[in-house]
């Protein structure tokens, strides 16, 4: 199966995601006010739970030492270059933070420590969302020296 054909549920739903994310920031156009008034006379007709739907998504079984390796040797800290974000203590009573794949597992990145990174989870929904996500993803592919899946010359 191609790796297009093994992400498309996931694309799917994140395609979802990302319509009604562009449906809410155009809504912020409006005034807060009207936005309120708006919703108070949807109260009537709305109904209180939002409707659900099932959804198939592929997930990735993945490597509990690949996650605790990139975790020890970042020193459970953030590998983006210059993080200033603030770190909070996690159940575990260590830093937080979150092991993220420089080249994503959908788009046929491996799941080895060559190609995994410690970020906080500010820089972890940037390099996924944000507008800093190219300059993100190439610090982190120069980190890991990866291009593409495949280690620098």
């Amino acid at each position: 199966m191609s790796t297009a054909a093994n992400s498309e549920p996931a694309l799917d739903a994140e395609a979802a995601r990302e319509r009604a994310e562009a449906a809410a920031r155009r809504l912020e156009d409006q005034d807060l006010d009207d936005l309120l008034a708006r919703y108070h006379a949807s109260l009537a007709v709305r109904p209180a739970r939002p409707r659900a739907s099932s959804a198939t998504t592929r997930v990735y079984e993945r490597d509990q030492l690949v996650i605790a390796i990139a975790r020890k040797r970042a020193g459970h800290r953030c590998e983006v270059p210059g993080c200033s974000h603030p770190q909070f203590m996690a159940a575990d009573g260590l830093p937080y933070c979150e092991v993220h794949h420089v080249i994503p597992l959908a788009e046929g990145g491996e799941d080895r420590i060559e190609n995994a990174a410690c970020l906080c989870p500010s820089h972890h929904r940037e390099v996924h969302h944000g507008s800093q996500r190219s300059i993100i993803e190439v610090q982190l592919k120069q980190l890991r020296a990866v291009v593409s899946g495949e280690p620098d010359p």
